[in-house]
């Protein structure tokens, strides 16, 4: 890339900054004034682009950057910067988040490439994001910025550890905060969905003021954005999908683990009440249903769809405040403080339990079954209320800097303080280990039912007890609990650096950066005790207690130009980590003009993702799940690494803990692209990516715990799997019986992922307005894990490109027209079809091609305002469903919008 002492070769040619500018920027300031380029060639400025820290005049570096700035965000339609990012064709496979029932309802991820979300590294003004102890503080949350405070957002599809050091393996997204402005601007937003649920209003104040030395800026926001039930989607509510209304199999949205007793001797299902109908449980209830598979079984299914939310209700605040001063000259100040508060409230489906054995007989009576000592019992507590988790987020980032200059070299020095913290509360959840002894007890002499626990019949003390088989008996509210959690992510660095000018090549002097960083972080990750010891039903996560780590990193860049038209650039990057240790990172870089409207460019470099200290530090975490056993297949004798079937299952504890002997992902990614002018008028971009990882941090979960432990007995090894992976293994009691598995996360597997992505531009101006389009095209040729197979070998897995959730190819295409105040634009998306990519049948599972539009348009009107309508979603597409052995079930949360078209309003007002 060309420094600042090779400036005057750029104003031997307008056409050729008329390329860089073109190639660069994002579809609204491609197609710029000729006045604003002829102001670049005029007073060439050297800027610092996402991917180095070298200032440069180029604008079309050796690495892949888009940028999407404010008036182009506006174009898309969206509301928020995660939807911005959701929906680019960058982020191939969706985003994580933002999706009830789970502890990330209140998150919102960017994953480029695909890759993992700890593989996309997030910056705020280049530096690097409050990491979200919601997901283990290894990476960033998008869904707690706002969208008034964006002046733009550069995306670097190349890998960039040797720059940025560990999650920068897929690539950075850098969020640009505006810094000046002059003036005041109102702007509200209100958006209505055409279902029940989904609806959002926005207000945001922007106001500062600049001069010659200074600048200030303050930025509100406020964002509400109300829940979606399940029972609110069509595809999502509980329904009869195929067959017989009578059959619970043909039936979608219910649970089984609702009111029914099961016979300890013949294991039939009952009905709790004597006629067998359900309607006198409430109207979560449907039934009496049969099981064409178990033609004696009564069920009362509950319909969770009733409680249970597809999106959360969220409200947001934003406060941004930033200042900048010149104290001389060569010397510049500044600060930015940022603040964000969510809360939301998660609602899921009322708390359950199965398999609670009934310690007593309980008598029949003229509406009740009889129940003998040994039936067991599954049961949901609608009487408690849904599950509802209210989550209190917040955000605090303090940024200082000094930038300068110095004789021949620039240097700069930047403080950086951010914290992260989680405050859930949740309600009505259960103990389950107190269930069983909860359950009320028949008094022969009193001819009652009494509670175990509170009566007291010698004293005279009678306390009714619960009779789970009555509609009109609740549980007791002894055996409620809550589940609360408390995280907090804190990071505290401090960085700096010099750039300048040494020797001279024959196209000009070489450009360095030298620079280095500390960094403290500390992570808080704790649930109450109830919870952390696995005895409350309904919950999720363990707690990883409080853990930190320190890192010194040390970094350089070297910008060659080798001739007028040929630049190579080369970065390193050491950091070592207090837990883990050391790594190194190198970069190289090139690009060369082959003439005055082509360029082509290359890259090749190494990264790491660091573990977590949530993956190091994990401590014992219990839950009971169901885990097939198969050693005990294996020693009654079945052939499993032949084909035979293991039907051999337990509820048992399993014991999830961190690893301290894991060590870095490693990553190796190269690109290879060019940038083509093909008249004043038009361009294409084009780069063929490729990214293999090595050394995957993943779970050695209770499957691989059981399954590996019978291969290798089946092979007649006397290795266990603890002897692979210390902490692993299982556990019987003195009569044989699987009772606990041990699990963590281990360094497991590769991966590798290549494709490539095109992007064609052009404009037109007439007396019918300005005109403009933008296509933007991802396509993914290869998405391959590695499996362990049956004989317990590593090797390369199926190739999940097309995969449903991956599409192999996404298309985004920004049209826009503006003539004198009226500017009228659509965005469209596209994704190609999906197949199964592990069904070989011959109708294998599916998702065709999809496609949404959204419609924006602006007004500015005479006083300083503006108006813009938007229709998101205008054509209304339904999201297309998932099917598994003909039956509708759910959607792709990470890739499909889920309340259908809405209906959007701005009014923007300066002063």
């Amino acid at each position: 890339m060309k420094t600042k002492s090779f400036e005057s070769k750029f104003n031997k040619s307008l056409v050729a900054l008329a390329l860089g500018s073109l190639l660069s920027a994002s579809p609204a300031s491609v197609f710029a004034e000729d006045g604003v380029i002829k102001a670049e060639t005029e007073g060439v400025e050297r800027i610092e682009v996402t991917g180095s820290r070298i200032k440069r005049v180029d604008t079309v570096g050796a690495s892949p950057v888009t940028v999407f700035d404010s008036v182009h965000i506006e174009k898309l339609g969206f509301s928020t910067v995660a939807e911005v990012l959701q929906f680019s064709t960058f982020n191939a496979e969706g985003s994580g988040g933002n999706r009830a029932n789970n502890t990330w309802s209140s998150q919102q991820t960017i994953e480029l490439r695909g890759q993992s979300l700890f593989h996309t590294l997030v910056l705020l003004d280049g530096q690097p994001m409050a990491k979200s102890p919601i997901l283990d503080g290894g990476a960033s949350s998008i869904n707690d910025l706002p969208l008034a405070a964006v002046e733009r957002i550069e995306v670097l599809t190349d890998g960039a550890s040797a720059i940025y050091g560990s999650d920068a393996i897929a690539g950075v997204v850098n969020i640009i905060l505006k810094k000046d402005f002059d003036g005041i601007q109102i702007k509200g937003t209100t958006e209505r969905a055409e279902i029940s649920g989904g609806d959002r209003n926005t207000f945001s104040l922007v106001t500062g003021t600049s001069t010659d030395r200074s600048s200030s800026l303050f930025v509100y926001e406020h964002d509400e954005r109300s829940a979606i039930g399940l029972a609110d989607i069509d595809y999502a509510k509980a329904r009869v999908v195929d067959g017989d209304p009578g059959d619970i199999n043909s039936w979608f949205g219910l649970s089984t683990s609702s009111r029914v007793i099961v016979d300890g001797n013949t294991w039939d299902w009952k009905s709790p009440q004597r006629d067998g109908q359900c309607d006198t449980f409430g109207g979560q209830y449907v039934g009496p249903l049969g099981d064409a598979e178990y033609p004696n079984d009564v069920i009362c299914a509950y319909d969770y769809t009733q409680d249970a939310e597809y999106r959360p209700h969220q409200v947001r605040d934003n406060i941004m405040a930033s200042f900048r001063y010149d104290l001389t000259d060569e010397l510049e100040f500044y600060v930015r403080g940022y603040w964000a508060h969510m809360n939301s409230t998660d609602v899921s489906a009322a708390a359950s339990v199965r398999g609670v054995t009934f310690e007593s007989d309980l008598p029949e009576t003229d509406t009740l079954i009889g129940v003998n000592a040994g039936d067991s019992l599954r049961y949901r507590f609608t009487e408690f209320g849904p599950r509802t988790a209210e989550y209190n987020n917040d955000v605090q980032d303090l940024t200082l800097s000094l930038t300068g200059d110095f004789e021949d070299f620039t240097w700069d020095f930047n403080y950086n303080f951010n914290r992260y913290t989680m405050r859930s509360f949740g309600i009505n959840y259960v103990q389950e280990g107190l269930v069983a002894g909860a359950i009320g007890v028949y008094n022969e002499e009193l001819d009652q039912i009494i509670d175990p626990n509170l009566s007291n019949v010698s004293q005279g003390e009678i306390v009714a007890g619960w009779d789970p088989r009555d509609a009109n008996s609740a549980a007791p509210d002894y055996i409620k609990a809550n589940f609360d959690r408390d995280l907090e992510m804190k990071q505290e660095s401090i960085s700096g650096g010099v750039g300048f000018e040494a020797f001279e090549l024959p196209g000009g002097s070489i450009g360095f950066y030298v620079g280095g960083s500390y960094r403290e972080v500390r992570l808080k990750n704790l649930v109450d005790a109830q919870s952390d010891a696995g005895n409350v039903v309904g919950g999720s996560g363990g707690s990883a207690g409080i853990s930190d780590r320190d890192i010194i990193a040390a970094f350089a860049e070297v910008g060659m130009p080798i001739t007028d038209e040929f630049e190579l650039n080369i970065a390193a990057r050491y950091d070592d980590y207090s837990d883990f240790g050391d790594t190194f990172n190198p970069q190289v870089s090139a690009r060369y003009q082959v003439m005055d409207d082509l360029v082509v460019r290359a890259s090749w470099g190494t990264g790491f993702r660091a573990p977590t200290l949530v993956d190091i530090n994990q401590q014992s975490a219990v839950g009971f799940v169901d885990v097939t056993d198969y050693v005990a297949c294996h020693n009654n004798g079945l052939d499993l690494l032949g084909g035979d079937e293991c039907n051999i299952s337990r509820n048992v504890a399993v014991d999830t803990s961190g690893n301290k002997e894991l060590t870095p992902e490693e990553s190796t990614t190269w690109n290879v692209g060019f940038a083509y002018n093909i008249t004043d008028d038009a361009y294409i971009k084009a780069d063929y990516w490729n990214i293999e990882l090595e050394e995957l941090i993943t779970e050695f979960d209770e499957h691989d715990v059981m399954w590996h432990s019978a291969r290798l007995l089946a092979q007649g090894s006397s290795s266990t799997v603890d002897d692979a992976f210390p902490g692993t293994g299982f556990e019987r009691d003195a009569q044989g019986r699987l009772i606990g598995v041990n699990s963590t996360k281990v360094n497991l597997g590769d991966s590798k992922r290549r494709g490539m992505d095109i992007e064609l531009g052009w404009k037109t101006t007439s007396e019918f307005g300005d005109f403009s389009a933008v296509l933007n095209w991802a396509h993914t040729f290869e998405t391959v894990f590695s499996e362990i197979n049956n004989q317990g070998v590593l090797e390369e897995g199926t190739d999940q490109a097309g995969d449903i959730g991956a599409p192999d190819d996404i298309v985004n295409l920004s049209l826009s027209w503006n003539m004198g105040d009226h500017t009228l634009s659509s965005y469209t998306v596209f994704y190609d079809k999906q197949v199964d990519a592990f069904d070989s049948g011959d109708n294998p599972n599916s998702l065709p091609s999809w496609a949404m539009t959204n419609f924006t348009y602006r007004l500015d009107l005479a006083w300083n305002a503006d108006i813009s309508f938007k229709v998101l979603n205008a054509f209304d597409r339904e999201v297309p469903l998932q099917k598994w052995e003909g039956d509708v079930t759910d959607s792709d949360y990470r890739m499909y919008p889920v309340r259908g078209r809405a209906l959007s309003l701005s009014y923007s007002q300066s002063f």
